[in-house]
């Protein structure tokens, strides 16, 4: 992924991938293919260039006060724009609504149903975020749920694993 930085016409990409070490236990698990990019802010010669990210407070994460509603985000194939002649790239994102469907067999991984109104083919939602929606003190909150891993041309269900073993995971 790389973020366009608007006010110096640039383009920052990340400083570092991240991956999880593959072994004989986890060789055949849903998370081993979850890559992470690192950003050391120091690095880059841009100001604000925080604000392009939000931080990931354990306390805030799925499934605390959970509504059992979500909100994914993502880029499917078949949405996405490329000229070679020009060349350009415009990306082009979807939001889509979701209700819980329940855990995976897999570990750390879970399904929501997507409320879709237009059919569209999942490839290329895989690493889009799920956001959820939490209600505590009378109040609403949006919590970070995790990553979108899997999902299908004609079904409604998305996989996605979740946040708190990424966040394992990125401690190790």
């Amino acid at each position: 992924m790389a973020i366009y930085v608007k006010t110096q016409n640039s383009t920052v990409t990340a400083s570092s991938l991240l991956r999880p070490k593959v072994t004989t236990d986890n060789s055949d698990t849903d998370w081993i293919d979850v890559r992470a990019l690192e950003y050391v802010i120091e690095n880059y010669k841009t100001p604000d260039l925080s604000r392009e990210f939000f931080a990931v407070e354990r306390d805030g994460l799925w499934p605390l006060n959970s509504t059992g509603r979500f909100l994914l985000f993502g880029y499917p194939t078949e949405r996405q724009e490329v000229d070679y002649e020009e060349p350009r790239i415009r990306a082009h994102v979807v939001e889509v609504g979701a209700t819980y469907d329940g855990p995976s067999n897999s570990p750390h991984v879970h399904r929501v149903k997507m409320d879709r109104k237009v059919t569209f083919h999942a490839d290329g939602m895989s690493g889009g975020p799920v956001f959820y929606l939490g209600r505590s003190s009378g109040a609403f909150f949006v919590g970070f749920a995790g990553i979108i891993i899997r999902g299908g041309a004609t079904s409604e269900i998305i996989h996605f694993i979740d946040a708190n073993f990424l966040c394992e995971m990125a401690a190790k």
